[in-house]
């Protein structure tokens, strides 16, 4: 399991999870593990920070994921992924 910090809403434009290019904004989050800060596209935050609830594995919504980051630039935000 890796440990996200949502650092924010991003101006990139280009998801490093899948490559998709014009983008109008992307997620920064940085990796607890190793430090390294990456910016996924609104689907691909969504898909990497799926939680786990009762043993089972549960995608968060695209809504959420911008409401999260949103959130991050007033507090720190930690997720834990799988």
């Amino acid at each position: 399991m890796t440990k996200f910090k949502m650092l924010g809403i991003s101006d990139k434009t280009e998801c490093d999870c899948c490559g998709k290019k014009n983008l109008r904004s992307s997620i920064a989050l940085e990796s607890m593990d190793s430090g390294e800060v990456v910016y996924f596209g609104v689907d691909c935050a969504a898909m990497a920070l799926r939680q786990r609830y009762m043993g089972k594995t549960y995608k968060i919504s695209r809504e959420a994921a911008k409401s999260m980051a949103k959130r991050a630039r007033k507090e720190t935000v930690i997720v834990e992924s799988l």
